[in-house]
């Protein structure tokens, strides 16, 4: 206990951290911990001459910039899917598809369109955690954060004029997605800001938890007179306005280190130079050489899957659950959101556990849950299901805290970004099961899930057998691993 309770204080300043060490963790990959100069090109300082235009501003300023943005734009909105389910079922989305005279509300080959929209945008995420994690490295945070809002501008325009008669969907399918992934990079360029701060856990907190509250932001679609083309038609314009605002206020460089205020570009034209990002693939290779991170990028992985297939199925669960349309609506479009998004709740409790407890009783407790929260969706009972919504929200707020502080803890800080970026990729590659297995639920199992989560439950129950991979504290001697080179350019 003592040795990790050292390695967690000794963790660089460099990196987000709470009083405690790991309650809240920074997604954004730090390549290098030292502190560039004064004069380093990296950074706008005000020593510097000031480009035409730009200004120093705040960290309290911008970082309450950042959050509000954070909570209206970022890749958490996709999260709130249940009201945009009942949404498109309401607008007749994919009902061309089903059989001539069919009287089900919703039959399975528009289920399988219905969650292929939820899924699609969850792979979205995945990607863009290492597409923007890499874009903020080589162009910085300004132009990554306006990148992706013009991708969630677009998407939301697709989403507001799709239709699934044209193209079987494509449009509300990929625009959901493009939603999300812009999403992200606003969200990942944020966190930029909070190396402006000495003591960065309540700042990371407070951010880290907007992901989660953005789902809520599709309630309104319940609104009366609310429709998916106004809605989201006045949604890209908001994510226009974000774009503009973020062009005016976001650093145009990566931050290492405190400061009271940012010298940032403002209207000025000025784009960084790109630079080529460190990735340490030769340190990769040697973290890849036993198996631990090899189990952990399975288990992040598999319980991703879990949850993104289960986040499409649960309005369809639900629906055959509830006696009646009215009930169903309503833990669809409120209940569900409210609760399952829920995890800045549970996320400090998690950073008690690892300090207090060890990441072996973590990644056990994670499992554990998941499994409750499949086990509720056995039962045909709403109340159970609703207790079981609590359950995924505590296991997510597990994983997606092991995702950073594992990482961060137990692999040499010089790895750090590339091996999140591993991870995220292995995610990726088996949360594409879903395409296969969402078919299978609708079309040969006529809408039943017991075999799906069975399925899904089973590998869970077998990671308890490869406990012993799990680590404590970082094993690798640094001096084995490839020097890597400073991420702040020579002095030019």
């Amino acid at each position: 206990m003592s040795t990790r309770l050292d390695r967690l204080r000794s963790l660089s300043s460099s990196r987000s951290r709470s009083s405690s060490g790991i309650y809240a963790s920074s997604p954004i990959p730090q390549t290098s911990t030292d502190i560039p100069s004064v004069n380093s090109p990296l950074l706008l300082d005000p020593s510097r001459p000031r480009r035409v235009g730009s200004y120093a501003i705040r960290r309290e300023v911008l970082f309450a910039i950042c959050c509000v943005l954070c909570f209206a734009c970022s890749g958490g909105l996709i999260l709130g899917f249940g009201p945009f389910y009942t949404t498109l079922v309401g607008s007749g989305q994919w009902h061309e598809k089903c059989s001539e005279g069919t009287t089900d509300a919703v039959c399975p080959t528009q289920e399988v369109f219905l969650q292929v929209v939820f899924s699609t945008s969850f792979l979205f995420l995945s990607a863009a955690n290492v597409i923007f994690g890499l874009c903020i490295d080589i162009v910085g945070p300004r132009v990554a954060a306006i990148t992706g809002l013009l991708i969630a501008t677009v998407g939301n325009i697709c989403v507001a004029y799709g239709d699934s008669t044209a193209y079987d969907g494509i449009g509300i399918i990929a625009g959901y997605g493009l939603i999300g992934m812009g999403g992200m990079g606003l969200f990942l360029s944020s966190f930029q800001v909070i190396n402006l701060f000495e003591n960065q856990g309540i700042p990371c907190s407070i951010m880290s938890s907007l992901f989660n509250l953005s789902a809520y932001v599709y309630m309104l679609l319940k609104i009366p007179g609310a429709t998916r083309g106004n809605f989201f038609g006045s949604y890209a314009v908001v994510s226009a306005l974000a774009l503009v605002v973020c062009f005016a206020t976001y650093p145009a460089k990566n931050i290492h280190h405190a400061r009271p205020e940012m010298l940032v570009p403002g209207l000025s034209l000025y784009i960084p130079t790109p630079r080529k990002p460190t990735l340490l693939l030769d340190g990769l290779k040697h973290a890849l050489r036993s198996g631990d991170l090899w189990h952990f990028a399975f288990y992040f992985g598999w319980l991703s899957l879990v949850f993104s297939f289960t986040g499409g199925a649960i309005p369809s669960i639900i629906r055959r659950t509830a006696v009646d349309a009215d009930v169903a609506d309503v833990y669809t479009n409120f209940l569900f959101p409210i609760v399952s998004n829920s995890t800045f709740l549970f996320a400090p409790l998690v950073g008690y556990c690892i300090e207090r407890f060890g990441f072996h009783q973590v990644f056990a407790g994670c499992l554990f849950l998941t499994q409750l929260f499949l086990a509720t969706l056995f039962v045909p009972v709403l109340e159970v299901q609703l207790l079981g919504f609590v359950f995924c929200s505590m296991a997510q707020a597990s994983l997606y805290t092991l995702q950073f502080a594992y990482i961060m803890m137990c692999y040499p800080s010089r790895l750090y970004g590339t091996l999140q970026a591993f991870v995220t990729l292995f995610s990726f590659t088996i949360g594409s099961l879903a395409y296969v297995i969402n078919p299978l639920a609708q079309q040969y199992f006529g809408g039943d899930y017991t075999l799906i989560l069975t399925f899904l439950a089973f590998p869970t129950l077998c990671l308890y057998g490869f406990q012993h991979f799990i680590r404590e504290e970082a094993e690798e001697d640094k001096a084995t691993l490839p020097y890597d080179e400073p991420m702040t350019p020579q002095h030019q």
